[in-house]
């Protein structure tokens, strides 16, 4: 993965002198000592690092911090630029301590390799705990970006992907968005999906529902098309289901006399029980030839229990009817934020707030969903500021005119 390490990024993302001084100040003042990158930490993993070290360990640590600096595949120009010396300067250092700068290249290959493995792990094993999670937000979980993500998944990427779904309506994304801009721009104050559809459809073009499935959401294609102003605050309360729920909804179903045991006939059988929707199962627990499989053994198990399947056990004890709903807003989860940000140092990844998260604060992946990204979250609890290097990018990217 190429890094742009030009001046004015590495500048950006350490912020201005006096937002570094007033950092290093806490930090003295508290005696905290960030944990070490890595030993296969890439350059942003070592600027992470690197932002978090009071002005006094940058000092007396200079020339070993450049040394890990450009091992990190840093430029010995950009490791200068933090220290204030000169690239040659930073290179006699290097030599100094043993590097070989021609062998440098062959010995960040292979630790980025090392990494690649470290954060396939790291990947694969928050799929198997939390299959609800889409691609990008597994990305987020490990600070990382969606192709690697991918790679690391391998046949479960199935497990986390939506597949795209050509709802064309016969047009275009680019006659879609287009659409939407002209809608927003002759409208005079119903900005609803439903005002849409009515001017749609009097201007050859598909309704709301196009756009909304084309995009993942009606605002998605709002913002798809620029148009952030008009996108509604999602904060509003929202039932979260425990998996064990779930199951025992669709052990219900297949326990009860119904015409279609089919994906359609379960969407159809929930709606006069208010549980969970077809789509959530698929989302949460895998496909409908899966789940209808999963099931027969919870029940050839349900016929004779003995305690030797705890899992089942549990789905058993559950009347999916009667499960209360565990309700979290955004602002509980702006809350979480802010209250492990206060314990807690460094860039408050997924991986830190999960490790430091008290059992009754809302997880990673509902913090995710509330505010549709966790950069997104972190943005909307004033937390900007914790945001880790790629974060930070990231959301400039998606924040640019």
């Amino acid at each position: 993965m190429s890094v742009d390490w030009s001046q004015s990024r590495v500048f950006s993302a350490l912020g201005s002198l006096g937002e570094r001084r007033q950092a290093d100040a806490v930090i003295e003042s508290t005696d905290y000592a960030p944990p070490s990158p890595p030993e296969d930490s890439d350059a942003d993993e070592f600027l992470d690092y690197f932002q978090q070290l009071a002005e006094e360990t940058r000092h007396s640590q200079r020339d070993a911090l450049m040394v890990q600096g450009v091992q990190a595949g840093m430029t010995l120009q950009v490791v200068g630029d933090l220290f204030g010396v000169s690239r040659e300067r930073v290179r006699q250092i290097v030599a100094a301590a043993g590097v070989n700068t021609r062998e440098l290249r062959s010995q960040q290959k292979e630790q980025a390799d090392r990494r690649r493995r470290r954060v396939a792990r790291h990947v694969y094993g928050v799929s198997l705990t939390h299959p609800e999670l889409t691609i990008e937000e597994l990305a987020e979980w490990a600070d990382t970006d969606e192709a690697t993500v991918r790679q690391a998944l391998e046949h479960r990427v199935a497990v986390h992907e939506v597949p795209y779904n050509d709802w064309s309506g016969g047009a275009s994304d680019d006659e879609l968005l287009d659409g939407l801009r002209r809608w927003a721009a002759q409208e005079t104050g119903k900005y609803t999906g439903d005002a849409y559809s009515e001017w749609a459809t009097s201007n050859g073009l598909p309704g709301k529902q196009i756009p909304t499935m084309r995009f993942g959401g009606w605002n998605n294609a709002l913002r798809r098309a620029g148009l952030h102003d008009l996108v509604r605050d999602s904060g509003g309360l929202r039932p979260t289901i425990s998996d064990e729920a779930l199951w025992a909804g669709v052990l219900q179903f297949f326990r009860d006399d119904v015409e279609s045991y089919s994906y359609d006939g379960y969407d159809e059988w929930r709606r006069d029980r208010a549980l969970a929707s077809g789509a959530t199962l698929r989302a949460r627990l895998g496909s409908w030839s899966d789940i209808k499989a999963r099931v027969r053994q919870l029940m050839r198990y349900a016929a004779a229990p003995d305690d030797s399947w705890g899992w089942a056990e549990s789905v058993l004890a559950v009347n999916p009817e009667e499960e209360p709903r565990n309700i979290v807003s955004k602002d509980e989860c702006n809350a979480a934020l802010a209250e492990v940000a206060e314990r807690t140092r460094g860039p408050l990844t997924v991986q830190l707030y999960e490790a430091s998260r008290s059992p009754e604060q809302p997880n990673a992946g509902l913090v995710q969903r509330r505010s549709e990204s966790w950069i997104r979250a972190l943005h909307e609890a004033g937390l900007e500021s914790r945001m880790s290097v790629r974060a930070r990018n990231k959301w400039a990217a998606l924040n640019a005119p």
